[in-house]
């Protein structure tokens, strides 16, 4: 059976937190968490939309590698 990795919308250089958390598999909520720790940069849009740049998500997830 394959599972299909979610891919980031097409020309987007930010992606919202329900489109970043889709790609790493995890919860807004956990992703949230990993924001607030500093591990994984955001962008404050307007008056409380939170955006993650493409570069640093994949950034964070080289970062994560173990092996």
């Amino acid at each position: 059976m394959t599972t299909l990795t979610p891919t980031p919308p097409q020309g987007k250089l930010l992606l919202s937190q329900r489109e970043a958390a889709a790609m790493l598999s995890i919860s807004t909520r956990t992703l949230f968490s990993i924001i607030k720790s500093g591990k994984l940069p955001a962008v404050r849009i307007g008056s409380g939309g939170v955006r993650v740049a493409l570069s640093d998500l994949e950034r964070f997830i080289d970062q994560q590698r173990i092996s």
